[in-house]
């Protein structure tokens, strides 16, 4: 992301100066380390799970005492910021901030802030607007970051204050998107059962509801390709990769 202005008392940082970054450690293979496991042990498929989480506190595995002791396993703090930093997990754009202390695989890599610097929650909101796909390396197509790398990402710092009072707000926006959404769902809901109970009113059976083929009622084309120069194509197959629908002049009986 490039720079912009900052208000008075803010300065640009980079992630090395203000947390100490990280990756987990190899996961234990055997059963034995994960029998009665009480200590979280995240992997990449769960912050693929969460997606996004501001608070991960549950895990697919958990790790043993025996784990801990024998494997020289990576502790995270609580408060610690997850994302991926090998593999095609890069690709999802996880972010995960820690409800608890866990142990960490070693395909995720670890920001834990200093916290007379910056506050967890404004680095995790922060990294979430984050490009880490722009700095991944590509190794016969395996993609990975490359901690220094990460290490240089700028980070926009205000005092700790001015920090948890704009975490506030983005919180508060955050409620009110998931209320949104919510409500989206529901409404969708409401559509789809409306339309079939208008279709229960009309009919007997579902048996006797007509079923056509989408071919059989409008034609299907595919987009085209972006030009690489010169100007752009007066075809109605631009804009490209939008699919395009068109009603047939004379549609089956």
């Amino acid at each position: 992301m490039e720079r912009f202005e900052l208000p008075d008392g803010w300065e640009w940082r980079t992630l090395g100066n203000v947390a100490n970054i990280s990756a987990g450690t190899t996961a234990p293979q055997e059963e034995k380390y994960f029998t009665e496991g009480k200590y979280l042990f995240v992997r990449a498929q769960d912050l693929g799970r969460c997606g996004r989480t501001d608070n991960l506190v549950a895990t697919t595995d958990c790790v043993n005492e025996l784990a801990v002791n024998e494997k020289r396993l990576k502790r995270a703090r609580k408060g610690a910021i997850l994302f991926p930093k090998s593999g095609a997990s890069i690709l999802t754009g996880s972010r995960a901030k820690l409800g608890m202390d866990a142990y960490v695989v070693s395909h995720l890599a670890i920001a834990e802030g200093d916290p007379s610097i910056v506050d967890d929650s404004w680095l995790f909101h922060w990294l979430c607007t984050t490009d880490m796909i722009a700095l991944a390396q590509s190794e016969s197509g395996y993609p990975s970051l490359r901690l220094s790398d990460v290490k240089t990402i700028e980070i926009p710092v205000p005092s700790i204050s001015e920090q948890k009072r704009l975490v506030a707000r983005i919180e508060t926006f955050g409620r009110r998107i998931k209320a949104g959404r919510a409500v989206q769902r529901e409404a969708s809901v409401g559509v789809v059962s409306t339309f079939g109970s208008i279709i229960a009113a009309t009919f007997n059976s579902l048996s006797d509801v007509p079923i056509r083929k989408v071919g059989e009622l409008t034609g299907i084309i595919g987009g085209a390709s972006v030009p690489e120069d010169g100007p752009r194509p007066q075809s109605p197959r631009w804009p490209p990769k939008l699919p395009h629908l068109w009603p047939l002049q004379n549609p089956p009986p």
